[in-house]
């Protein structure tokens, strides 16, 4: 094949690698020139691949087969107008690395707390001694970790909305949406566009009880409209103490799973390092992921107990004149801010 990157920065690559490694005819194309650019296209040239920086045109003159397109480009730039006049499919990196991936997916969306889920899950899973790697928007491109690695028990992958805007195939054996509000709508034309965007991470899936998401979210026609046709119902999560979820906190602090109408409790939230409801909500997701992938939650409660947030997410500096001051500045937007 024929494979046309755009985009030559940290996903991008991993894709050309990936195509290069899948023995493909690799073309890159970046609208930048730098240094590094300059140093990592003679590599690229050295070993076959063509590499175009500076690119300024509004359309690519050869026929390739397949483009994979950054998600960092945004439609109304050069490259993403030139991925439009393409007469080949256009696919996201996410799409490119899930059609390689040997192992099963555990994706996971939403506006906040993807990071942090995306990391507690990784942590539990493997305490409970699987072999789990992380990848995707958390700074690990999907490309890159299939190439690496064929035999993890599972991939547990943090996913964007940019990234789900050219899925065709993904299908991840759990799909996640943790929560919506509107965010990067510098990017989407409207909040419905994001929500679309966001559930695409569904459309391809099965089972509808391998879908987790919190339960408010089911109050919303396009949600439920959106989740898979098959099966049961989706695993449900909340931080309020309501019997319609399937995980959920109690009135005494308790995360507990509902189970044949009775309340089963895993541990009160007193024992979590993690701080604050929008945590309760992350460590009740993971709980129903790994009831989702087939996992007793109850294997994964001691984990856990011992996970701490990475840097920038909640973190005590120090207290100064009274003041407590709390590093957050991950919370890139303000439904982030308000609920830490």
């Amino acid at each position: 094949q024929r494979i046309l990157v755009l985009g030559m920065g940290v996903s991008g690559c991993a894709a050309a690698e990936l195509a290069a490694h899948d023995g493909a005819d690799v073309i890159v194309l970046d609208a930048k020139d730098d240094d590094q650019l300059r140093d990592r296209a003679d590599g690229y040239r050295r070993r076959g691949m063509t590499v175009c920086l500076d690119w300024h045109d509004d359309r690519w003159p050869e026929a390739v087969d397949l483009a994979v397109i950054s998600q960092g480009i945004a439609p109304g730039s050069r490259l993403g107008r030139l991925a439009q006049d393409l007469e080949c499919p256009v696919i996201s990196e996410l799409e490119y690395g899930f059609r390689h991936a040997a192992c099963p997916v555990l994706a996971i969306t939403g506006t906040n707390g993807k990071s942090t889920t995306t990391e507690l899950v990784t942590h539990c899973l493997r305490s409970s001694g699987r072999e789990v790697i992380s990848a995707g928007n958390i700074g690990v491109p999907l490309c890159e970790v299939v190439r690496r690695h064929s035999d993890a028990d599972f991939l547990v992958v943090e996913v964007s909305s940019f990234q789900l805007e050219r899925v065709a195939q993904f299908s991840p054996l759990v799909g996640v949406l943790l929560n919506l509000t509107p965010d990067h709508l510098d990017h989407h034309p409207s909040f419905d566009d994001y929500l679309s965007t966001k559930l695409r991470i569904f459309a391809n899936m099965k089972r509808c009880e391998q879908a987790v998401l919190r339960l408010d979210l089911l109050e919303m026609p396009a949600v439920r409209d959106g989740l898979p046709s098959a099966g049961g119902q989706p695993i449900t999560f909340t931080s309020e103490d309501d019997y319609r979820a399937t995980f959920y906190l109690d009135e005494a602090g308790n995360l507990c799973q509902r189970r044949e109408g009775e309340g089963v409790p895993f541990l009160h939230r007193d024992a979590l390092r993690l701080r604050g409801r929008h945590n309760i909500e992350n460590v009740l997701a993971m709980l129903a992921i790994g009831h989702a992938a087939g996992i007793d939650p109850a294997t994964l409660v001691a984990a856990a107990k011992t996970f701490a947030p990475s840097p920038h997410r909640l973190e005590f500096v120090a207290v100064h004149g009274g003041v407590t001051f709390i590093n957050d500045s991950k919370a890139t937007n303000p439904d982030a801010m308000a609920r830490a």
